[in-house]
C-alpha cells in the first residue's frame, strides 16, 4: 500500500498482508429419530450431521439432544476452522395427557341382589372401562373393582382411574307368615301373626318384631332382613274383626231422681237383642226403685257391645207438712210487719211466692207454706196463718210562718197540717214549733191506733253573722291633696264599704270616715269606722321680677307667696337673684312652699337679664338712667337737636313723649309693658342705641 500527503508526494509501498478465507461447513440437517408431535410423557431424539463442535438452540453441545418438551430447536455446527453453520428449525409439539379420571357412583356401591349403581367417568373425549366398555357410564349389578381411562382431543390417553369397588350381596328366603289362631274373630279379640327367624323385620303396620297381635281388620305382610341388610317380602295374611256394636247408650224417658210414687222408663239404643243389668231383654224397662241400670246389645254377626254407662236412677222420700210460726203479732198498723217462719226444711214456697224459711208479712192476707227437702220432694201445705193490716192516717205536712233561711236570732214558726196527736223530729209534741237552730224537721200524727208516715222534711238554716271585718290602713290617714291611702278589709269577699265600692281594697284620696259591711246570705256585719283627713295644698304665687341688667345688684326676692318659702334656680343664693352670678339671658325661677300641715306648692317666674350698654362707654358720653326704669328716665349730656326714639323687642317703634332740658332729655316710660327696650339716639348723623330694662 502507497500513501500521498497533501503536497502531492507518495510514500513507499508498505510490507504485504496475506488474507486467509476458510471454507464454511455445509448447512446442517437435524434429523429425528420419530414423530415430532407426541403426548406428554414421549420424547424424540434430534440428531446433527457430523462436524467438529455443535451448539443446540437449548444449549446442548452434544451431536443429539433428546426432547421432550414442545419448541423450536435449531443446531449450529463448527468446521475444523472454526466456521459455523445454523440449521432450519426443527419443531416440536408435546400434548398434554388428560388428568386421571375420577369416577362417581349414582348410588351406593354395595346393594343386594338384583340391584345396581350406575358409575360415571369425569369428562374426556372416549372411554375405556376395565370391563371393555367405551361410554361415559356404565350400569353395575355384580360384584367387582371397576376402573376407567380416558383419551382427549389429541388422542392422549389418561392414566387409570383409581378402582371403584362394588359389593352385591345375596337375598334372604321369602318368608312365610304363621297364625296362632282363627284370622277372622269379633272386636276386641286378636290374633298373633309370626314371621320365620331373620336378622330384623319389619311388618305393613310399621311394627319390627318377630310376631305381632293383629286386633283390626287389615291384610298383613312382613318384611324380613339378612346380616347383609338384603329384604325379602312374604305374601299377605287376611285378617277380619266383625265390630262389635257400639256401647249402647240409655234414654230416660223422664228425671231419674224422683219422689216416691213416680216411676222412669229407660230405653236402650236399637240393636238385635238386649240384656239388662236387672235380666230384663227387652229394648225398654219401667223403674220403680233406686238403683243403677245398664245394658249390653248384640248384632246381627253374634258380636256383644260392651255395658253401656250406667244409669242411676234415686227414688226420694216425701217430707211432712210444716208448720208457721208467728215473730209478733199479726195484727198491726201499715207500714209494720211481722215474721212467720216455716218449720225446717231445704226450701220453701209461701202463699205470697217468697222462698225463705222466714218472710216478713206486711200486707192482709191468709199465708201459708210448702217446704222441699234435699231431694226436692214437696210436703203438703201447712196450715195457714191471717194477717190483718191496720191503715195509717194521712201523711202530714209542713207550713213554714216565714223563711226557713235566716239569720242568728231569728225563728220560724213550723205547723203540721193533720189533727191528732203529734211527734216532732227534735220531740217536740204540740201542732207548731218555733225552730230557733238550723236542722231538718219532721213530724209524725197519731189517731189513738196507727202512726202515720214522717211528713217530707222541712230543711231550716240558720245562717252565722260573719265575722267583723277589720280595715287596715297602707300608710297614714292624714295626707296631703293629691295623695291617697289604699284602705283593706279583712274579707276577702261579701264587702261593702261605705263609700259605695265592693272590693277588698279601695283607694282614699278625699276625707271621710270610711266603714265596710260583710254580708253572707243575707247576713252582716260592720267594722269599725276609720278616719281620713286630706289636707289642701296650699295656693302658691311667684310675681312678676323686673328685667334687670348684667351689673345691676343683686336683687332680694320677696315675690314669693305665701311668705316664708324658698327660692332656687340659676342665679340664686340665700334668697337673692344675682344677675352677675346667671349672666344674660331669660331665667326660671322656682318658689317652694311647705304649710304647717307639710303640704307644699310651687310656682314660678321668669327674670330677663340684659347687658344694658350706655353711651357712657363711648366717645358721644351719653348717660341714661335710672336703667332699670318704672317711671321717669333721663338722658344725660345729650344734644338739644338730637332725636330719640324707643324700640321694644320686635323692632317696633313706641311712643314716648321727649322733653330736651340743658343737655338732658327727659321721658316718661310707666305708660309701657315691662321689658328690655331699645333707645336709639340720633346726633349729627350719628346713631347711638342703648338698652333700656323697664319695670313697674
Amino acid at each position: 500500500m502507497q500513501v500521498t500527503n497533501a503536497s502531492g508526494c507518495q510514500s513507499a509501498a508498505s510490507p504485504g498482508t496475506t488474507v486467509t478465507v476458510n471454507a464454511l461447513p455445509s448447512v446442517p440437517v437435524i434429523t429425528a429419530s420419530g414423530p415430532t408431535t407426541f403426548c406428554s410423557g414421549g420424547s424424540v431424539t434430534l440428531t446433527a450431521p457430523a462436524s467438529t463442535s455443535y451448539l443446540w438452540s437449548n444449549g446442548a453441545t452434544t451431536q443429539s439432544i433428546i426432547v421432550t418438551t414442545s419448541g423450536s430447536f435449531t443446531v449450529t455446527v463448527s468446521n475444523a476452522s472454526g466456521c459455523t453453520r445454523t440449521s432450519a428449525a426443527t419443531s416440536v409439539t408435546v400434548n398434554p395427557a388428560p388428568a386421571t379420571p375420577t369416577i362417581t357412583a349414582g348410588g351406593p356401591t354395595t346393594f343386594c341382589a338384583g340391584g345396581s349403581v350406575t358409575l360415571t367417568a369425569s369428562a374426556g373425549s372416549s372411554y375405556l372401562w376395565s370391563t371393555g366398555a367405551t361410554t361415559a357410564s356404565i350400569n353395575v349389578t355384580t360384584a367387582g373393582t371397576y376402573a376407567v381411562q380416558v383419551t382427549n382431543a389429541s388422542g392422549c390417553q389418561s392414566a387409570a382411574s383409581a378402582g371403584t369397588t362394588v359389593t352385591v350381596n345375596a337375598l334372604p328366603s321369602v318368608p312365610v307368615i304363621t297364625a296362632s289362631g282363627p284370622t277372622t274373630f269379633c272386636s276386641g279379640g286378636s290374633v298373633t301373626l309370626t314371621a320365620p327367624a331373620s336378622t330384623s323385620y319389619l311388618w305393613s303396620n310399621g311394627a319390627t318384631t318377630q310376631s305381632i297381635i293383629v286386633t283390626t281388620s287389615g291384610s298383613f305382610t312382613v318384611t324380613v332382613s339378612n346380616a347383609s341388610g338384603c329384604t325379602r317380602t312374604s305374601a299377605a295374611t287376611s285378617v277380619t274383626v266383625n265390630p262389635a256394636p257400639a256401647t249402647p247408650t240409655i234414654t230416660a224417658g223422664g228425671p231419674t231422681t224422683f219422689c216416691a210414687g213416680g216411676s222412669v222408663t229407660l230405653t236402650a239404643s236399637a240393636d238385635n237383642s238386649y240384656l239388662w243389668s236387672n235380666g230384663a231383654t227387652t229394648s225398654s224397662i219401667n223403674v220403680t226403685s233406686s238403683g243403677t241400670y245398664s245394658v249390653q246389645v248384640t248384632n246381627a254377626a253374634g258380636c256383644q257391645s260392651a255395658a253401656s254407662v250406667g244409669t242411676t236412677v234415686t227414688v226420694n222420700a216425701v217430707p211432712a207438712a210444716p208448720t208457721i210460726t208467728a215473730g209478733g203479732p199479726t195484727t198491726f198498723c201499715a207500714g209494720d210487719s211481722v215474721t212467720l217462719s216455716s218449720s225446717a226444711g231445704d226450701s220453701y214456697l209461701w202463699s205470697d211466692g217468697s222462698t225463705t224459711q222466714s218472710i216478713s208479712a206486711n200486707t192482709a192476707g191468709i199465708y201459708t207454706v210448702i217446704v222441699t227437702n234435699s231431694s226436692g220432694c214437696s210436703s203438703p201445705a201447712s196450715s195457714s196463718t191471717s194477717v190483718t193490716v191496720n191503715p195509717l192516717p194521712a201523711t202530714p205536712t209542713i207550713s213554714a210562718g216565714g223563711p226557713t233561711t235566716f239569720c242568728v236570732g231569728g225563728s220560724v214558726t213550723l205547723t203540721s197540717s193533720a189533727a191528732g196527736s203529734y211527734l216532732w223530729s227534735d220531740g217536740s209534741i204540740t201542732q207548731s214549733i218555733t225552730v230557733l237552730t238550723t236542722g231538718t224537721y219532721t213530724v209524725i200524727v197519731s189517731d189513738g191506733i196507727c202512726s202515720s208516715l214522717a211528713s217530707s222534711a222541712v230543711d231550716v238554716t240558720v245562717v252565722s253573722n260573719p265575722s267583723t271585718p277589720v280595715i287596715t290602713a297602707s300608710g297614714p290617714l292624714t295626707f296631703c291633696s293629691g295623695d291617697s291611702v289604699v284602705l283593706s278589709s279583712s274579707a276577702t269577699s261579701g264587702n261593702s264599704w261605705s263609700s259605695g265600692e265592693t272590693t277588698q281594697d279601695i283607694t282614699v284620696s278625699s276625707s271621710g270616715i270610711y266603714t265596710v259591711s260583710v254580708g253572707v246570705s243575707g247576713c252582716s256585719t260592720s267594722s269599725a269606722p276609720i278616719n281620713v283627713v286630706v289636707n289642701t295644698n296650699p295656693i302658691v304665687t311667684f310675681g312678676a321680677i323686673n328685667d334687670m341688667c348684667v351689673y345691676n345688684n343683686a336683687l332680694v326676692l320677696n315675690q314669693g307667696s305665701p311668705s316664708g318659702g324658698t327660692y332656687s334656680g340659676t342665679g340664686v343664693t340665700a334668697g337673692q337673684f344675682d344677675p352677675a352670678t346667671a349672666g344674660t339671658g331669660t331665667f326660671t325661677l322656682t318658689y317652694d312652699y311647705t304649710d304647717a300641715n307639710g303640704c307644699s306648692g310651687s310656682a314660678e317666674s321668669q327674670v330677663l337679664v340684659d347687658e344694658c350698654a350706655s353711651l357712657e362707654e363711648s366717645d358721644l358720653g351719653y348717660i341714661v338712667y335710672p336703667n332699670p326704669a318704672n317711671d321717669l328716665v333721663i338722658v344725660d349730656n345729650v344734644a338739644s337737636d338730637a332725636t330719640i326714639e324707643m324700640y321694644d323687642s320686635f323692632g317696633k317703634l313706641v311712643n314716648i313723649t321727649v322733653e330736651m332740658l340743658s343737655e338732658k332729655a327727659h321721658f316718661s316710660v310707666n305708660h309701657l309693658a315691662v321689658g328690655v327696650y331699645q333707645l336709639r339716639i340720633t346726633t349729627g348723623g350719628t346713631v347711638s342705641t342703648i338698652s333700656l330694662s323697664v319695670s313697674h
